[in-house]
């Protein structure tokens, strides 16, 4: 069911691979303000010392801010679908919840 939220908000390139060769890497249209609304959460987290925080950072390296964004807006989304499926909040990945 993950991958039909993030099939119907196509804001990530396809991760599909036949034979060796990807298909186009382009992102689809979708919805233009949810769109807005996850490359703006990613770069503000670009600011913060978290886990995607340092997503971004790793891959604007590579690859350049605007394709860290729309990454690190996908890994949100996908944050988002588990928060409300399971009805349980989000951990900052890497850390304990043993306080």
């Amino acid at each position: 069911m993950q991958n039909h939220l993030v099939g119907w908000l196509p804001d990530c390139p396809g991760q599909k691979e036949s034979a060796g060769k990807r298909p186009s890497g382009r992102t689809r249209h979708a919805n233009p303000y949810v769109k807005t609304a996850l490359v703006q959460a990613a770069h503000t987290t670009a600011r913060t010392q978290t886990y995607l925080g340092e997503q971004y950072r790793r891959l604007s390296k590579r690859r350049g801010a605007k394709r860290a964004a729309v990454a690190v807006g996908h890994s949100i989304l996908v944050i988002f679908y588990h928060m409300m499926t399971t009805d349980q909040p989000s951990h900052e990945r890497g850390t304990s919840s043993s306080g």
